[in-house]
């Protein structure tokens, strides 16, 4: 049975436990907008009396208002459990960790075949924490800022290595399943021979702020 909340601050606007959103006072349901370039997932836009707007991901908006989210000193994700992130149902999701939702993903679950090359991230020893298909999908993914993603993956940060910090490298997508079985030695030696060959490939090591 499909059940509908308010959405805090917006009093005029509902969610429903099936990932619709429609406006309380006239019952008529919103069009969500499509994933572009940025985003990989259905977001919707509310407008107050105030003229104040603001944009949300449908699927956080459904976890916060359905979805029991555990206490936790580290930042939380919703993932979709069937992997279908157009399909928001309250069921489909869960508030997990960053870590527990880059280990969900693996190599063989995401379609690479149209892509030459894949954003891998790592921490300071070189051990892989996710695989994403552009990063877009590691910006919605681990919840970091895309500008500091994208710039990890062009150059534009120095390499620094310092405990706590991580990075990210554009790798060559034939590669991915080599750097799993390489993931225990230092990334850096792993993907030396791609440093060599292909300007796409850069290892950093940076500090990348949270969105918001």
């Amino acid at each position: 049975m499909e059940h509908w909340k308010q959405v805090p601050e917006f009093e005029r606007y509902e969610v429903s436990n099936f990932g619709r959103v429609r406006n309380s006072e006239t019952g008529r349901i919103r069009k969500l907008s499509k994933p572009g370039p940025r985003t990989l997932y259905l977001k919707t836009t509310f407008k107050d009396g105030k003229g104040r707007i603001k944009t949300y991901d449908v699927h956080r908006l459904v976890a916060e208002l359905f979805c029991h989210k555990p206490k936790s000193n580290i930042s939380l994700v919703v993932d979709h459990l069937n992997g279908n992130e157009f399909d928001n149902r309250a069921t489909n999701l869960e508030w997990i960790t960053i870590g527990e939702n880059s280990r969900r993903r693996k190599p063989y679950q995401l379609d690479y075949s149209v892509k030459d090359t894949s954003i891998v991230w790592f921490d300071e020893n070189g051990t892989i924490q996710g695989i994403f298909y552009n990063c877009t999908d590691a910006a919605a993914k681990t919840g970091l800022a895309y500008g500091g993603i994208t710039k990890c993956c062009s150059n534009k940060y120095p390499r620094v290595v310092k405990v706590g910090r991580w990075g990210f490298i554009r790798v060559p997508t034939k590669d991915i399943n080599e750097l799993y079985e390489e993931q225990k030695k230092s990334l850096a030696t792993a993907m030396a021979k791609d440093q060599n060959t292909s300007k796409k490939s850069y290892i950093h090591f940076n500090t990348i702020r949270k969105r918001g």
